[in-house]
């Protein structure tokens, strides 16, 4: 556990301008980072570690999906290579190929690293205080990343200055919405005080980089709790969720009030101008809407996807088509991205993580085996949903540190539900398993389960 506390911090927290930039090296066309060099030494220990962690719990079989899915990014892998050889790779600058397969190349790895790391069903539960930390680490980064820059700006600079692009906000949002389901499902994480606390940092540091693609993925993983809480517990549920929504929503107001006092700025009516542009209807003279910026470069990348549907344009192909045309701008959306480079080769395997987040953790929550997997899964159900929507907007899982909170949580995720079926197995009285391992499980939540 603690090489994915180590990962998940540093992927949550770091700055990618900053010293995790500086210490860096090149191998060949590949450039590794700090990032890169954790996800390296990560995977390492899966490889040589990961079956003595995997055999402290031992399952009937591997998740069938963790093959499925390695395998198409394999096949995709291979894809995006022959689709620059057929594009021409002498007209794609190498460093840029290098820099697509790294970021392309660590969803899948991460899914291994997540898969192989982890040990037992109370491992499980301890990997949702894990991405929590990251949550709020993050948050209290950019938070502060934040007031460093208010500081230097005046009354009429462009809210531009004070955004940031150089650290990761999704194990914030992702961590506000399991603390929040924690909290409205009964299977608590923490004292209600305590969680209160969590879920509004996480919010606050989940909207001070001031993109609104992460703020409408946020809100889409917010509302999907209402699709796994336990039907018997709606009432309850109810009351504490819109009782922590308000408690969110005041220290928002809080949030803005304070950064108001920094920057000198009505930051309540910079946020609502914000919050409008993402809303469908009239548009006023000069006002820009948040999809203006997002969907030439969707069209652009479909158009590269239309000449090579099967096995794309190949890893660097918009970098190529920027410098040689006016281009409405690459990777800001991470569907059609990975189809101009990889084709539909890339796209299945990319679908099968985002879907089957959700599905399977809808699977884990509403079978109500262990506190570990609930957890799990509502995490699965958040981060399914916080990815396929933040995909379409933007950079996300197309990016190195996207790739590792969407794989990570993924290979965790199938992990832990090949550990859910084989526990179940054993509560149903299955023969012919380890002594050793009964002493990890923990008693069913649903009676005679």
């Amino acid at each position: 556990m603690w090489m994915l506390l180590l990962l998940v911090v540093i992927t949550s927290a770091a700055d990618e301008g900053g010293w995790a930039y500086a210490l860096r090296f090149n191998i060949g066309p590949v450039s590794f980072n700090f990032f890169l060099i954790t996800l390296t030494v990560a995977f390492l220990v899966a490889v040589f570690r990961g079956g003595a962690y995997m055999a402290s719990y031992p399952t009937d079989r591997k998740h069938p999906l963790l093959a499925t899915v390695l395998l198409l990014f394999a096949a995709a892998f291979a894809s995006g290579s022959i689709g620059l050889m057929l594009t021409d790779p002498t007209l794609v600058e190498i460093k840029e190929v290098g820099f697509g397969v790294r970021d392309f190349m660590a969803l899948p790895i991460s899914i291994f690293i997540g898969y192989r790391l982890l040990a037992t069903p109370r491992s499980a539960e301890r990997f949702a205080h894990v991405m929590v930390v990251g949550g709020v680490v993050g948050s209290i980064a950019l938070i502060l990343s934040f007031g460093a820059k208010a500081q230097t700006i005046g009354a009429f600079s462009s809210i531009n200055e004070v955004r940031t692009t150089r650290m990761l906000a999704d194990f914030a949002g992702l961590a506000c919405a399991l603390v929040l389901f924690s909290m409205a499902s009964g299977t608590r994480l923490y004292r209600p005080w305590l969680a209160a606390l969590i879920a509004s940092v996480c919010l606050i540091g989940q909207v001070s980089p001031l993109h609104r693609s992460s703020w409408l993925a946020c809100a889409v993983g917010l509302v999907s709790i209402l699709t796994i809480l336990p039907r018997q517990r709606r009432l309850r549920s109810a009351l504490v969720g819109v009782s922590a929504l308000l408690v969110l929503a005041c220290s928002l107001w809080v949030g803005m009030y304070l950064a108001s006092q920094f920057t000198g700025w009505n930051f309540y009516a910079k946020m609502q101008e914000r919050v409008v542009s993402l809303l469908p209807g009239e548009r006023h003279m000069g006002e820009q809407k948040a999809w203006d910026t997002r969907i030439g470069g969707a069209l652009q990348d479909l158009s590269l996807f239309a000449t090579s549907p099967v096995f794309g344009r190949g890893f660097g192909i918009q970098e190529y088509v920027a410098g040689t045309s006016t281009s409405p701008g690459a990777h800001h959306n991470a569907w059609t991205d990975i189809m101009a480079k990889t084709g539909l080769l890339g796209l299945m395997p990319a679908l099968l993580v985002v879907v089957g987040s959700i599905v399977i953790g809808r699977r884990m929550v509403h079978e109500q085996v262990d506190r570990g997997s609930i957890l799990l899964g509502a995490l699965g159900v958040i981060t399914g949903f916080y990815y396929l929507t933040l995909g379409m907007a933007t950079w996300s899982f197309n990016s190195l540190r996207g790739g590792i909170c969407l794989g990570i949580t993924f290979g965790v995720l199938l992990r832990c539900r090949a550990m859910q079926l084989t526990s179940a197995a054993v509560w149903q009285e299955e023969p012919q398993f380890p002594a050793a391992a009964l002493d990890e499980l923990q008693p069913p939540l649903v009676p005679g389960l």
